[in-house]
């Protein structure tokens, strides 16, 4: 092994070949190093590209001028890094402008941030608040995709009620709905039967009696009496009996083909909405008038049956 120390400045046109040399502390303006090994390198500037071939490059710390602080590098063509605003990491947070389909692994915390046009199509929903007053506006829930019951309703069957009508939910079976109708005396059941029981208001043509069923004040019977309803009536539900034979009703006056007035038929009227319609607008009762032909006699005796339907015919 040749070593060259403490040579001044050597100048030469010929292609110098050091073969198992040490130099120290040389200055080279133009070299080809075919071969060696170069140590302590303090400082290396490239006038082009460098190619290590198949070898690693190490370093501690990599710059690279062409990319942009806090934006995720990407492997591209022969292995070129590059970046794209659209996905940044600063801090603990990863920002993606879009994500594509995916399967988590692990529970997702959301920590209350907001999630717009969601289409959930399987799973489990727990705990969730569903809007600020934890609520589903009515017009926003569609059935028509559910499953038939595929039975008859049963009286163990559930449905949600809104108890007092202030936002309380509760469930309710089928059965409190029969109830309730008994309750208000709009049906009877017995023997696994549910039967629809009228309003009867009977009348008397030659008496006066304060306080009569149907609500008058006075059942005198003359030619004609207004009988005041009790809830709702139902259209054309309403009978007129005389004597316990059910009479006709009239579209006009009760006249015979004679044009003789006969006993046996009847007008109806509406106070607001006209003949046949014997209800009323749906916030007051009614008032039937009910017109003969002529003042009964002093032994008759008027009844009056109808359905009614308001929330309680009793209030």
């Amino acid at each position: 092994q040749t070593t060259i120390s403490g040579v001044g400045l050597l100048s030469s046109s010929a292609t110098a070949t050091l073969a198992n040399a040490t130099l120290d502390r040389v200055t080279v303006g133009s070299a080809d190093i075919n071969g060696g090994t170069i140590d302590g390198i303090t400082s290396l500037t490239a006038d082009g590209d460098l190619d290590i071939g198949a070898h690693d490059l190490r370093a501690a710390t990599l710059t690279a001028d062409g990319l942009t602080a806090t934006r995720v590098v990407f492997a591209g063509a022969n292995g070129v890094l590059s970046d794209d605003s659209d996905m940044t990491f600063s801090g603990d947070t990863l920002t993606v402008t879009k994500l594509g389909a995916f399967t988590a692994a692990g529970a997702i915390n959301f920590d209350s941030q907001n999630m717009t046009n969601v289409d959930v199509d399987s799973g489990t929903i727990d705990g969730a608040t569903l809007g600020a007053t934890n609520t589903i506006n009515v017009t926003a829930v569609d059935i028509d995709g559910g499953t038939d019951i595929g039975a008859d309703l049963n009286k163990a069957d559930l449905f949600l009620v809104d108890d007092g009508a202030d936002g309380t939910n509760r469930k309710s079976t089928l059965e409190r709905v029969s109830t309730y109708l008994q309750g208000k005396g709009l049906l009877t059941g017995s023997s696994g039967e549910l039967k629809v029981v009228p309003v009867v208001a009977t009348f008397f043509s030659a008496s006066t009696n304060n306080g009569a069923a149907g609500g008058m004040s006075s059942d005198l019977v003359t030619a004609s009496f207004a009988c005041a309803t009790q809830g709702h009536v139902l259209n054309n539900s309403l009978e007129v009996y005389l004597n316990g034979m059910l009479q006709l009703a009239s579209a006009s006056a009760a006249t015979s083909a004679t044009g003789t007035k006969g006993i046996f038929d009847y007008q109806i009227t509406s106070s607001i909405n006209g003949f046949r319609d014997l209800g009323q607008t749906e916030q007051t009762r009614g008032n039937i008038s009910i017109h003969l032909a002529a003042a009964l006699d002093s032994d008759d005796i008027l009844t009056v049956k109808y359905l009614s339907h308001g929330l309680d015919r009793t209030e």
